[in-house]
């Protein structure tokens, strides 16, 4: 594991919480050290590392993907699921929905399918040791 790219994504984000001026550039930064990091950590096969008294680790995140919108809306409607659904809908709690319909069941229902799908979004984080 390359530690010293571990530590300049910790600096990176501690900098990014301190320096709002400079914020686009340090997030720029970091946008592509996590790219990095999530490679090392593919190949490492490793999913956190504490440096430094900070720890990094790979967040994932179910994120709805909505390929005909209408008839999303429709399908969720017309099932036990209606009640997260006006003729809007909430991006954080359709992904909750279907995070918890992935975890119960394994997958998401048929009639979801070529109509609402999940992308998987891998991003590094970092919390105290």
């Amino acid at each position: 594991m390359n530690i010293e790219l571990i530590k300049t994504y910790i600096e990176i984000k501690t900098k990014l919480k301190h320096h709002t001026e400079e914020e686009a550039k340090y997030k720029a930064i970091a946008l592509e050290l996590e790219e990095k990091i999530i490679e090392e950590f593919n190949q490492d096969g490793i999913n956190r590392i504490t440096v430094e008294g900070k720890t990094v680790y790979i967040s994932k995140t179910i994120w709805p993907k909505i390929i005909d919108k209408q008839k999303a809306i429709d399908i969720l409607k017309a099932s036990e699921y209606s009640h997260y659904i006006t003729e809007q809908y909430n991006t954080k709690q359709l992904a909750a929905l279907l995070k918890e319909l992935i975890e119960n069941e394994g997958k998401l229902p048929d009639s979801f399918t070529g109509y609402i799908e999940v992308s998987e979004v891998f991003k590094p984080k970092m919390i105290k040791a």
